[in-house]
C-alpha cells in the first residue's frame, strides 16, 4: 500500500484518479486520506472472508457501477480474480505488478502461488515489476516494465534535530548504537536471525538497542524469542510508527536479513536518511544507492560488520539527494505511472 500511496499523493489527479478495492486491515487504513484526494475505497464487508467468491462478487459490483480505463493489481492472491472480472467487463488495460522475488517461504504455498500466477498473468495485458528479480520470478521469460518503488525522498532526509528528539524520547543516549528493523513481522522478514545477531553483538558491545518496527503474525513468536535469548533490556517492539521518516534519522543501522524481497521500501527509506543498511545477499542490488551492505546469513559476519559500522561517522545530510538521483523519488516515478496510464492510448 505504501508504494501505491506514495504515487497517488504525487500523481496528477486532475487527469488520473485512483479507486481502491481491498480488505480492511487495522494497521494500514488510508481510507480517510484517499477520500480527501477524491478516491473511493471499496472493502470486503468485515463479516466476510477474502475468498475467490467474495472478491469476485465485490469487484464485479464495483466494475458494474463504475467505468475504469485500467485495473492495476499488486499481489499474488485470490485478488487476482479481479483481473478475470476486468477482462470479462472489457476493461482496456489490465496490469499485473510483481513486488516479490519469490512466491513464498513455504513449499506448499510456493507451488500454489506459482500455479495461480499462470492464471492471473493470462488475464493481464501489461506486466510490471519493481525489480528485475521480482519480474523474472513472476513473469519468467516474458517481457515486462521495471518500475522502481519510490518515496518522498526529501521527507526521509536526515535531520539532526529529529535524531536528538527521537532518541531523547526513547531514552537513548547519543553514544548508544541504535539499530532497527522495519517491516511486517513474518517469517520471510527473518527477524529471528536479527535477534540472534543482537544476542552475539551485545556480548561484545552492551551499549546497543534494537528496535523492531512493525506488526504482523510473528509478533508473539518474536516476543518469546527475545525472552528466551534474555534480550529484554536491549530490544523494543515499537509497533507501526507514524513518524517513521524521522525515526530513520535516529537510527545508526538497519537490518534486513529477509529471505526474499521485491524491492524493499525500508532499504530505500533508510538510505535516504544516510542510514547504513545490512541486507541478505539475496536482495536486489538495484536498491543500493551507496549505503547498502550485502551479507550472507552468517551471524558472525553480521556482528563483525555491525561492530565496524558502530565506529564510523559520516555526513548523512545529502543522502536524500543521492536517492533522488537514483530515481527513487515519488514525484518523478509518478510521471512514469502517468505515462503508463495515458500514453498507451487507453
Amino acid at each position: 500500500m505504501n508504494v501505491i500511496m506514495n504515487i497517488y499523493r504525487m500523481i496528477d489527479r486532475s487527469q488520473i484518479q485512483f479507486d481502491f478495492v481491498a480488505k480492511q486491515t487495522a494497521n494500514a487504513d488510508f481510507s480517510a486520506e484517499i477520500k480527501s484526494m477524491g478516491g473511493n475505497v471499496f472493502f470486503i464487508p468485515k463479516d466476510k472472508k477474502a475468498t475467490f467468491k467474495n472478491i469476485y462478487l465485490l469487484i464485479n459490483e464495483v466494475l458494474r457501477n463504475n467505468k475504469y480505463s485500467a485495473i492495476h493489481y499488486h499481489a499474488i492472491s485470490p485478488w487476482g480474480i479481479g483481473l478475470y472480472v476486468a477482462r470479462k467487463k472489457n476493461v482496456t488495460m489490465r496490469i499485473i505488478h510483481s513486488h516479490s522475488a519469490q512466491f513464498s517461504t513455504g513449499l506448499i504455498k510456493s507451488i500454489r502461488n506459482k500455479v495461480f500466477s499462470h492464471f492471473i498473468i493470462n488475464q493481464a495485458n501489461v506486466l510490471i515489476a519493481c525489480s528485475n528479480e521480482a519480474g523474472k520470478n513472476l513473469f519468467g521469460n516474458r517481457s515486462f516494465m521495471n518500475i522502481h518503488n519510490s518515496i518522498d525522498t526529501e521527507k526521509f532526509a536526515f535531520k539532526e534535530s529529529k535524531r536528538r528528539l527521537i532518541r531523547n524520547s526513547m531514552g537513548v543516549s547519543e553514544g548508544t548504537f541504535l539499530i532497527g528493523q522495519v517491516g511486517r513481522l513474518s517469517k520471510e522478514k527473518n527477524q529471528v536471525f536479527s535477534l540472534r545477531v543482537i544476542k552475539e553483538l551485545v556480548k561484545i558491545n552492551s551499549n546497543v538497542k534494537f528496535l523492531i518496527i512493525g506488526e504482523g503474525s510473528d509478533k508473539d513468536l518474536l516476543i518469546s524469542e527475545v525472552e528466551r535469548l534474555n534480550l529484554n533490556n536491549f530490544v523494543k517492539f515499537t509497533g507501526q510508527l507514524s513518524n517513521l521518516n524521522e525515526v530513520y534519522s535516529a537510527l545508526d543501522a538497519v537490518l534486513l536479513p529477509s529471505f526474499y524481497e521485491g524491492m524493499p521500501m525500508a532499504a530505500i527509506e533508510s538510505q535516504c536518511a544516510g542510514t547504513s543498511i545490512f541486507m541478505s545477499s539475496s536482495i536486489t542490488k538495484e536498491v543500493n544507492i551507496g549505503f547498502s551492505n550485502y551479507l550472507a546469513l552468517s551471524e558472525k559476519l553480521w556482528v563483525n560488520e555491525l561492530l565496524k559500522a558502530s565506529k564510523k561517522h559520516y555526513n548523512r545530510s545529502d543522502a536524500w539527494k543521492r536517492a533522488k538521483q537514483f530515481n527513487f523519488d515519488s514525484s518523478e516515478q509518478a510521471i512514469v505511472w502517468k505515462k503508463l496510464y495515458l500514453n498507451t492510448g487507453h
